[in-house]
């Protein structure tokens, strides 16, 4: 009897120990695999660790990005007090709105009072130009172009004294406003006394009556006319003109 308990304990024993045996065995092959597959994930793990770090490498830091935030949002407000064009249409309504958002956000941040000024000077001149550039278009529309409307409009053979004459006086016209406009341009100091009227009339700034009662008269004498405006009077004569309403700067014939 006791013979067969030992059996029974030695067989149970071989059992468990092969049970233990079987598990052991297995559970190094299985911890072999988590190992494999560990480190395998931290290859990985560190591929993509270093791939990380190259890309950021680019990448600004807190600060930097702070510090760009801060100068889109100076820019944005820049934008923001551009002006705005679709209101003002006038050429140098726009030069003038331009030249305030300058001044406002560039010029008078400059340090130098000299190098202001000089800004400002240039500007004045920008504002000459302009002016001068409006007064061309008005010679354009206004002068240049009803001549040859009315030139192209005459039939060369059947042109009549009368047609002569209108086409002389508009030519004399558009002549004398072009210099009057062009020597008293850019705030000229020796423009003469009198060639503002014509461009006074350009612009529409005065009628042609009161130009007219603004002009002195041109007279044979050339101590109070000038001789220029003498020739001028005799050549018209010759052609026939002795009335015009045309202003030859700051002159009349009637």
């Amino acid at each position: 009897m006791s013979d067969l308990i030992v059996l029974l304990l030695l067989f149970f024993f071989v059992i468990a120990a092969s049970i233990v045996l079987f598990l052991y065995i297995k559970a190094r092959k299985t911890i072999k695999v988590l190992k494999g597959d560990i480190s395998t994930q931290q290859e990985t793990i560190k591929g993509l660790k270093n791939e990380l770090e190259e890309k950021s490498a680019g990448l600004p830091s807190v600060e930097r990005i702070k510090a760009l935030k801060e100068k889109e949002s100076a820019l944005n407000a820049i934008y923001r007090s551009l002006p705005n064009f679709k209101k003002v249409t006038g050429f140098q309504e726009r030069l003038e709105a331009l030249i305030d958002f300058i001044v406002c956000q560039l010029v008078e941040k400059i340090p130098d009072e000299n190098e202001r000024q000089q800004y400002m000077n240039f500007f004045n001149v920008l504002r000459q130009g302009a002016e001068a550039y409006c007064l061309i278009l008005l010679l354009r529309d206004k002068k240049m172009r009803p001549l040859m409307t009315c030139l192209k409009g005459l039939q060369a053979d059947s042109v009549k004294t009368a047609d002569y004459n209108m086409i002389l006086e508009q030519i004399l016209d558009a002549a004398m406003t072009t210099y009057d406009v062009v020597t008293t341009a850019f705030n000229n100091p020796n423009a003469l006394s009198g060639q503002e009227l014509n461009v006074k009339l350009l612009k529409n700034n005065i009628t042609r009556e009161d130009a007219l009662s603004q002009a002195k008269l041109i007279t044979d004498n050339q101590y109070e006319t000038d001789s220029w405006a003498v020739v001028l009077k005799k050549m018209l004569a010759s052609k026939g003109i002795n009335r015009s309403n045309v202003i030859c700067s700051g002159y009349k014939l009637s």
